[in-house]
């Protein structure tokens, strides 16, 4: 009943809860008994009550009518023994007259004698027991008996009685005492010849008449013969009949028979507790009476008893009947309706499992249930593909959450070995995997050594490595298989039939039972990672999260290089490529600090330029013997620093010294002269020839000298100047004498001031080759100065000076308009798809107008957007400082038609994020990289993602500094677009250039342009 409160439902008896329990399971224990007889339960019950009732009703009345039934059975089985006994003596009766009447036709001649054929009569038929004659006055005439039998004559009564009924028989029964069989007399009067009359009689046994009575009785009746005289004897043994011959006497005399009832009418009445019956004998009842009797109280109690045992059985038919209708009503009914119920509670519920269990059947319930099982079944598909279907949704999202919290941590450049830890963090946090483990080959390239991992500790500490060869426990394994082959291998089944080592086992105990591994790119070093992911779970890794994870560890591997990289051109441009020492960028921001610190507790810092003759090694014995004594000083100057002490590379292949809490100068002077002697006795050896440095130092000292960190630069290196021009010996210290040097710098740049109009500068172009077709793809215009008194002299010489001077600009707009002076003219020529590059000063870059500038001198020459172009080389430092400003510089530019080319790439800021924002066209390897190819894995390396990176970003790469066909190779198969240096051909004059790599000019054309 919804609604009913708990406290008013009534509740049924323990007794009835525990059967409801049993033929109900899962249903409650307590119902209200309105809830009860409302219930399917209840109505079959009730069909089981209303199905036995008629068979109740009809027992209880045919119990009702059973005493009555009973006695008139009695009276009926009393009736009809009586009818056969009257015909059984009326037989006697007939056969005893007529054998009677044969024996005696007459008298015989004697009085006195009898026929003999009444002896024979006797003699010949058992049953007649006695015959013979007696005169009227009652005399016996003769007497034939049966031998052992009573010898019976004729009674009185009965001699009266046939005399007065001439030719009549006349007959009467007889029994005097109990225990003699009851006899039958008949008689008839004879008439002699002289008229005397005598009576002829025959006695019969009454034996076969009670008999056939006692057959025909019922059980308990009993027999009494009343005979002509009012005595009466029982027929058989009374036994424990309640009724006695004085009561059947008694009876008998009290009884008036109704002239209705004749001689020979059953006539049944009461007698005490019992009932009896009676059959007067003869034609008037003149021969005697039987009596019949049955215990009333005994007839009654066979009926109780015959009703006890119908109630019982009819008891047990009716709760046989109710259990089987109740027994099929569970089994056709109630058992499926619970079923079919059970199973709609359970998809409410939302299991959609759950099934009613009934065979097919074609009745409705079953047919009911059916339909109920189908669409359970319908619904359990379809939530079992909506379940997978967001399982699905739920991993990719997971995964592509992964995807995103890697490539944050690409965009934050947190280095190398941190991404890692994150990568691994991440797949196993973000992810839900149980453990991330990052290896890489080892150099010997037989181990996969640990990089990072996360995972359950207690299960996973010291896995540091595992075997690639595939011959031994743990070299079959999914990880040594990824390694060996490049490709992701996974194991649903894992170890499942695997060689297994330690490293496996301990993958076993740690619950790990699916695994995949995946290749994860190169180190810089050019090893291979692999990226192992485990879980707990068979059959885990389906086709789709194998994809998502295999572009997941793609960009992990991309952006692991470009981090590589990252860090790789962020340590090359703050370190020199061949030494790895602070460049001039960091020497200066160290000693910068190093000032800053002094000066707060005054104290002495000593820089120092040292010079170990490296340009004259070079043009001795080439670049690469010069490099490696380079190296070799480097590392002698490392070993013997101090503490406070820190050592740097200038350009010009100088060494810097900075020395911290200097004592006194002489004490400086004396650690400097110690440091020669150290130079002078490190050399190299080649082809049995020992090259040894030259050293020399510059010494300026703060603060005597100066308070900034360029400017103890610049004395220290003027003292070095100062030393090669003295005799004093190779350290000098700066003294004010040395700034007349200054005073000619100052000199040479008013000479510069006025190179200009007197036409002493000019181009030279060095060819930069296309790679792929090994055809010319342009130049790059480099400045040269015909000085009057020193000669031709090379950029580094005065571009310094024209950048502190402030000439550069004019200078600048010079170059630009003589390049594009050139341009025209070899267009003019023939050539065509040319580009010259031309090198763009920092001053020129934050000149305002310098967009208008490169606009004017295009437009002057009419080389806007023609097919020879001009390019801008412009290094990372001129552009990094103000990123807004160089990127709208850039874009006037690209406006105009030139193209932009990142000169020295990877020594500067090498900061990946300003390529996607500037209009980059070309990127221009710096020669420091590609000259060390051949002997630095590093340079190499650097090289290598310099080229990867342009690739990603659709940038076109040119490599300079190429001066052996071994690297001009090696570039080419890196898959770098352009390259220049003195392999191809040096920087050459403007007719030289023209005559060797364009095509024969046409008649006329002025060949220099």
């Amino acid at each position: 009943m919804a609604g009913v409160p708990p406290r008013l439902a009534i509740h049924w008896s323990a007794a009835k809860c525990r059967y409801m329990d049993k033929l109900f399971p899962g249903e409650k224990k307590s119902m209200t008994a309105t809830r009860w007889w409302g219930s399917l339960r209840a109505r079959v019950l009730a069909l089981a009550i209303l199905a036995t009732l008629p068979a109740v009703v009809a027992t209880a009345l045919n119990n009702i009518t059973l005493l009555d039934q009973a006695e008139q059975i009695a009276r009926v089985s009393l009736k009809k023994s009586l009818d056969h006994a009257k015909y059984v003596y009326d037989d006697i009766i007939l056969d005893a007259e007529t054998r009677l009447a044969k024996v005696t036709p007459g008298l015989p001649r004697g009085e006195t004698s009898c026929p003999p054929s009444l002896g024979v009569l006797v003699r010949d038929h058992a049953k007649y027991q006695s015959a013979g004659m007696v005169r009227e006055d009652g005399q016996i005439i003769c007497l034939f008996s049966t031998p052992g039998q009573p010898r019976t004559s004729i009674g009185h009564e009965q001699l009266l009685q046939a005399l007065q009924e001439p030719g009549q028989m006349v007959e009467s029964v007889s029994k005097r005492e109990d225990g003699v069989t009851p006899q039958l007399i008949v008689a008839k009067q004879i008439t002699s010849a002289s008229s005397v009359r005598h009576v002829a009689f025959l006695a019969a046994a009454l034996q076969p008449l009670s008999d056939f009575i006692a057959a025909s009785l019922l059980r308990n009746a009993r027999q009494f013969l009343i005979d002509t005289a009012g005595n009466v004897s029982s027929l058989g043994d009374l036994g424990h009949h309640s009724t006695s011959k004085e009561s059947v006497r008694r009876a008998l005399n009290d009884r008036t028979l109704q002239p209705s009832i004749g001689v020979g009418t059953l006539d049944l009445q009461p007698v005490g507790q019992d009932l009896v019956a009676w059959l007067p004998l003869g034609k008037l009842g003149e021969a005697g009476t039987i009596a019949l009797s049955i215990p009333r109280a005994k007839l009654y109690s066979d009926a109780e008893a015959t009703r006890t045992g119908s109630l019982a059985m009819i008891l047990v038919g009716l709760l046989l009947s109710m259990t089987g209708i109740w027994w099929l009503g569970y089994r056709l009914i109630l058992r499926p309706t619970q079923c079919v119920l059970r199973t709609t509670r359970a998809i409410a519920q939302g299991d959609f499992s759950a099934r009613t269990g009934l065979a097919p059947g074609t009745d409705e319930i079953t047919r009911i249930a059916i339909s109920l099982d189908q669409m359970a079944e319908h619904f359990q598909q379809t939530a079992t593909e909506r379940t997978d279907h967001l399982k699905s949704l739920e991993r990719s999202n997971r995964l592509h959450n992964v995807l995103a919290a890697i490539n944050a941590a690409i965009v934050r450049r947190i280095g190398v070995i941190p991404l890692l830890d994150e990568i691994c963090r991440v797949v196993c946090s973000t992810g839900g995997y149980r453990v991330a483990w990052i290896g890489e080959v080892d150099p010997s390239g037989k181990v996969v050594k640990e990089i990072s991992w996360t995972g359950s500790a207690s299960h996973f500490i010291g896995l540091t490595w595992l075997s690639l060869d595939g011959s031994q426990p743990g070299g079959d394994g999914p990880a040594a298989r990824a390694v060996r082959d490049g490709i992701p291998v996974v194991s649903n089944r894992y170890p499942e039939g695997l060689k297994t080592n330690a490293w496996q086992q301990q993958w076993e105990r740690g619950g790990i039972r699916s695994v995949a591994a995946f290749p994860m790119g190169f180190s810089v070093s050019g090893q291979r990672r692999i990226l192992v992911i485990g879980v707990d779970q068979e059959d885990y890794f389906e086709a789709e999260e194998i994809q998502i994870l295999e572009q997941l560890v793609q960009e992990a591997s991309f952006g692991l290089h470009l981090t590589a990289t990252e860090q790789t051109l962020d340590h090359a441009s703050t370190h020199d490529s061949v030494t790895g020492l602070a460049n001039s960028q960091l020497l200066e921001q160290r000693l910068s600090d190093d000032i800053g610190r002094a000066r707060l507790a005054k104290k002495q810092i000593l820089v120092a330029v040292i010079e170990v003759g490296f340009q004259n090694t070079v043009t001795q014995w080439g670049s690469r013997p010069a490099e490696e004594l380079f190296n070799c000083l480097a590392r002698a100057i490392q070993k013997g620093l101090g503490e406070t002490e820190f050592v740097g590379v200038l350009p010009g292949a100088r060494f810097a010294l900075i020395l911290c809490d200097a004592e006194s100068i002489d004490a400086a002077e004396r650690h400097m002269e110690a440091l020669v002697g150290i130079l002078l006795n490190t050399g190299i050896e080649i082809q049995g020839e020992s090259i040894m440095p030259s050293p020399r130092i510059g010494i300026s000292v703060f603060p005597g000298d100066g308070d900034d960190a360029p400017g103890l630069l610049d004395k220290a290196q003027a003292a070095l100047t100062e030393s090669h021009l003295g005799t004093a010996g190779p350290i000098r210290f700066f003294a004010p004498e040395i700034s007349l040097a200054l005073h000619e710098s100052r000199r040479l740049e008013q000479q510069l001031g006025h190179a200009i109009e007197a036409g002493e500068l000019e181009l030279h172009y060095q060819p930069i080759i296309d790679l792929a077709s090994s055809t010319l793809r342009g130049f790059e215009a480099l400045l040269r100065w015909k000085h009057p008194t020193r000669g031709l002299l090379l950029p580094p010489d005065f571009i310094p000076l024209a950048e502190t001077s402030g000439l550069i600009l004019p200078i600048g707009d010079w170059v630009i308009g003589e390049a594009a002076r050139q341009a025209a003219a070899w267009e003019d020529r023939g050539a065509t798809h040319l580009f010259i590059a031309l090198n763009v000063s920092a001053m020129q870059m934050r000149d305002p107008q310098f967009g208008e500038r490169v606009a004017a001198r295009l437009h002057g020459y009419g080389t806007h957007a023609r097919q020879v172009r001009l390019a801008m080389e412009i290094t990372e430092s001129q552009l990094i400082d103000d990123i807004d400003s160089s990127a709208a510089l850039l874009g006037r530019l690209k406006d105009l038609g030139v193209g932009i080319v990142i000169d020295d790439f990877g020594t500067g800021y090498s900061s990946l994020s300003y390529l996607h924002q500037l209009p980059v066209d070309v990127l221009k390897i710096d020669k420091s990289f590609t000259s060390n190819m051949d002997n630095n894995n590093k340079a190499r390396m650097i090289v290598e993602g310099i080229l990867a990176l342009a690739k990603s970003l659709e940038l076109d790469t040119v490599a300079e500094g190429i001066e052996r066909q071994a690297q001009s190779d090696a570039v080419t198969q890196m898959g770098c677009t352009y390259a220049q240096g003195f392999w191809f051909d040096r920087a050459l004059p403007a007719s030289e250039a023209a005559d060797k790599w364009l095509a024969k000019p046409p008649a006329g054309s002025d060949s220099s342009g």
